[in-house]
Parts: C-alpha cells; sequence; structure tokens
C-alpha cells in the first residue's frame, strides 16, 4: 500500500490510515514538503552533531 501527496493527515484520514497500518502487508507513507521542513521534521531522529 502506498499513501502519497499529503502534507498532513487530518482526523479522519489519521483514522483511515491506522486502519490500513493494522491491516496491510507493507505501508509506504510519502509526505509533500520543503527542505527546511524536512530537516526540522527529522532533526530530533539525526545523530547527535549530524543535523
Amino acid at each position: 500500500m502506498f499513501v502519497d501527496g499529503f502534507t498532513y493527515f487530518n482526523a479522519q484520514e489519521r483514522q483511515v490510515l491506522e486502519s490500513i497500518l493494522r491491516q496491510a502487508r507493507s505501508v509506504t507513507v510519502t509526505l509533500l514538503g520543503s527542505r527546511t521542513a524536512r530537516r526540522r521534521c527529522f532533526r530530533s531522529l539525526s545523530a547527535p552533531g549530524t543535523s
């Protein structure tokens, strides 16, 4: 299952996505956003000193 083209998920979309995640064998989600937003989003996941 591929979920593509979203910038965010509203409450109803999150409920559908949660249902898909429980049932699908594999789910790939891509989100639209700027490079700056991507850096902010993943900053906390980066190893120390790599942001």
